[in-house]
């Protein structure tokens, strides 16, 4: 006899796993990256506590609206009804999973199924891995996803079998899910052509199965282009009242694709290629021998300061990878003050991708046909390295490869991290470093006068030997930036690291700040926590 489930049992069950799969998951705790994620984590932290001011995403800079800052105003939703961040996530994704499942059942029959089947999903391991804990937009992106995938096949699977007011259902969930995909990262718009293959379908169904009204499928399907693009103007709007542009992100500007599309048509030499590197310095010095405004911000680019966007590529070269050339130059352009209001930021860049396709169409520089986009080009170089992380992505996916659910170290100042803990109302993940034998100062200073050099010596004025790490120090950066639109040059000094080789009970240390120096005593212990 083939083993069922009543659907009172189901449910007993589904609820009792629900509330275990949340208490195991409620023991995480969030990793807090104040110090080192000024393009991600603490940009969307800091955008949520100026909505929670009323300030919207805060003044006007380069980070702004360079991204798609749906997940900041989750997290001032959060923080308004005082919900925690990573249980919210988890629930949510236990919500999504249970969409995701009761939109199978009308061709999933047997209960038991269902019930796997959701065993399945809710214990996906990557649904509680280490990215989820960040404070960041990966913690709901997939739950956004599972109920889009959840409203279309619901949609489709109920079509002439359901009452009305269900498919309107599924309809307007449909479409606030895709928009909330959309609006939460930029390539939520991937979802676009299963939405688009699934709506055909509804369509197709409802015209060959003359049982089925066709009117009566439209009208609740159509809900799906409306509820997305309700929330999408709606937030567009916003961006309007408070910044002047009437759109989601300076990624969806066609001046900045435009900008970004011309840089990359600059055609890379053979021996410098390298898949990983969009814009590499050999192009970069083309552009800036030929292109004056982008001449304008080689001082910044290729300055000390900017060596925190370059990281190893290979062969020992440190160069900007991936999508970090835009970054680089949307950080410089702010410097020079063109993102002081979005007229001159828009002018900016169409002036900058006018210099450059003249440049390019004029073969002054050896470059590729006209192209708009963020992306690098697809060239037959690319082809194989592309389709070999294709490959090795889909592989990751269907065996779970790098799937770890221990949270990586919380990385800046007690004082920020404190911060964080309140707004999020979750806990960080903290590691004690105790340094035996040698004595630790995580020293924050700020200025805007030029560089801060420090020099720690004794009190009797010997110098001591000492190391020192460099940081951003993104938790002063980014509230500078979004609060007041300062954009300080010498951001790397912000935050210094310096460590002692021997242990000291004090020691003074000389600031100085563009020739002006200040003495601090300091009070060390022999261990520092």
């Amino acid at each position: 006899m083939r083993f069922s489930l009543t659907k009172k049992h189901l449910f007993i069950l589904v609820v009792t796993v629900s509330v275990i799969r949340l208490l195991v998951t409620s023991f995480q705790r969030a990793t807090l990256l104040p110090d080192i994620s000024m393009l991600d984590d603490f940009l969307m932290y800091q955008a949520a506590r100026n909505i929670t001011a009323g300030r919207w995403f805060g003044v006007y800079g380069y980070m702004t609206i360079g991204k798609h800052m749906l997940f900041s105003i989750w997290l001032a939703f959060l923080n308004a009804i005082g919900a925690p961040y990573l249980l919210s996530g988890q629930i949510l994704y236990v919500l999504s999973s249970l969409f995701l499942v009761y939109a199978f059942s009308p061709v999933i029959e047997n209960n038991v199924y269902l019930f796997l089947f959701y065993m399945l999903l809710v214990f996906n391991p990557a649904s509680f891995s280490d990215f989820t804990l960040r404070v960041y937009r990966d913690n709901i992106s997939v739950s956004f996803c599972l109920l889009v995938f959840g409203a279309i096949i619901g949609f489709a699977l109920r079509l002439g079998k359901s009452k009305g007011i269900i498919l309107w259902l599924y309809g307007i969930i449909g479409g606030l899910s895709f928009a909330a995909s959309y609006l939460l990262r930029e390539d939520g718009i991937w979802l676009l052509p299963f939405v688009a293959i699934g709506v055909t379908i509804c369509i197709y169904k409802s015209i060959k199965e003359h049982s089925i009204s066709v009117l009566k499928t439209l009208l609740p399907l159509s809900m799906v282009v409306v509820f997305t693009l309700i929330p999408i103007l709606l937030y567009a709007y916003m961006n309007y009242i408070h910044y002047n542009r009437f759109i989601v992100s300076d990624m969806t500007s066609k001046e900045f694709y435009d900008a970004c599309g011309a840089m990359t048509r600059v055609k890379v030499d053979e021996d410098k290629f390298n898949p990983i590197v969009t814009l590499p310095m050999s192009s970069r010095q083309k552009l800036y021998e030929h292109c004056p405004t982008f001449a304008l911000l080689e001082p910044y680019i290729e300055s000390e300061y900017f060596h925190r966007m370059k990281k190893d590529v290979g062969d020992g070269t440190e160069d900007i990878s991936g999508g970090g050339y835009y970054w680089a130059v949307r950080n410089a352009a702010n410097i020079l003050g063109y993102y002081s209001d979005t007229d001159t930021a828009k002018a900016f860049y169409l002036q900058l991708a006018e210099e450059i396709n003249y440049a390019c169409d004029n073969d002054l520089i050896d470059a590729i046909g006209r192209r708009s986009g963020l992306n690098a080009p697809i060239t037959k170089e690319r082809i194989v390295p592309t389709l070999k992380e294709t490959a090795n992505g889909i592989a990751s996916v269907l065996f779970y490869r790098d799937i770890i659910a221990a949270p990586e170290p919380s990385i800046g100042s007690d004082y920020a991290i404190t911060q964080m803990e309140e707004y999020l109302n979750t806990n960080a993940f903290k590691v004690n470093k105790v340094y035996t034998g040698k004595n630790l100062i995580i020293l924050t200073v700020y200025s805007q006068k030029g560089t801060v050099n420090v020099y720690p010596q004794l009190l009797q004025g010997e110098d001591i030997e000492y190391s020192v790490i460099n940081s951003t120090g993104s938790d002063i950066y980014v509230t500078e930036l979004l609060d007041n639109g300062k954009d300080t040059l010498f951001t790397e000094y912000l935050r210094r690291y310096i460590s002692f080789d021997e242990s000291f009970n004090e020691i003074k240390l000389t600031v100085d700040v563009n020739g002006e120096t200040y003495d601090i005593l300091i009070h060390l212990p022999t261990a520092i926590g």
